[in-house]
């Protein structure tokens, strides 16, 4: 949803993928929808048609990521690798490709969320095609430079150091961390103990 109405792109139906030419608009306003075509990268051209991928409106863009495509002639498929980070730029209508920031493992149909921050959190996903085998990895990915506050915080969630997220919020303040930062942690261990009760 951008701007008052619903855009659709790629995905497909049982041996056909839908190809990144062009978005299907839904207006809420005037309850119609429209075909608007996407101009590709000036360099790269348009990303591989896709399905059980990820579309990720953040900002002015929407991004895509993961998601496989079938291959012509034959009733089988294959994730897609791409060279990079593909996104739509909905201004100007056109594809971009960020090269160099690619997933870690190649996926379809995973679990995803993102955050207003350009945080997204990517899950699980089939890994392997031929073999029908799923991943149960979960990866982080950033849509924008975030805060250096939030990748501290990020960090301090994920140390295994238990001891460090059980003391009390003084102490915490005397290893220097930054009040605003201490409050969070303790928070987060509250909540942790609150859900441990349940």
């Amino acid at each position: 949803v951008w701007r008052q109405a619903w855009y659709v792109i790629g995905g497909g139906v049982n041996l056909k993928c839908f190809d990144m030419t062009c978005m299907y608009k839904f207006c809420f306003c005037s309850e119609k929808w429209e075909i608007i075509p996407v101009l590709p990268d000036p360099v790269h051209g348009y990303p591989a048609e896709r399905r059980g991928f990820a579309s990720i409106p953040y900002a002015d863009r929407m991004y895509i990521l993961g998601g496989s495509l079938i291959i012509r002639i034959t009733p089988k498929c294959k994730l897609v690798e791409d060279a990079g980070l593909w996104y739509i730029d909905l201004i100007q209508m056109c594809w971009v490709l960020i090269t160099g920031c690619k997933m870690p493992k190649c996926v379809d149909f995973f679990a995803y969320a993102w955050e207003d921050n350009g945080k997204v959190i990517i899950n699980g996903g089939r890994d392997d095609l031929e073999e029908n085998t799923r991943t149960s990895e979960t990866y982080i990915l950033w849509l924008d430079v975030p805060p250096l506050v939030d990748l501290c915080w990020e960090k301090i969630r994920i140390w295994e150091k238990e001891d460090f997220l059980t003391l009390p919020l003084p102490l915490l303040l005397a290893h220097g961390l930054p009040r605003n930062i201490a409050i969070k942690v303790a928070q987060f261990t509250q909540s942790c103990k609150s859900s441990e009760l349940v």
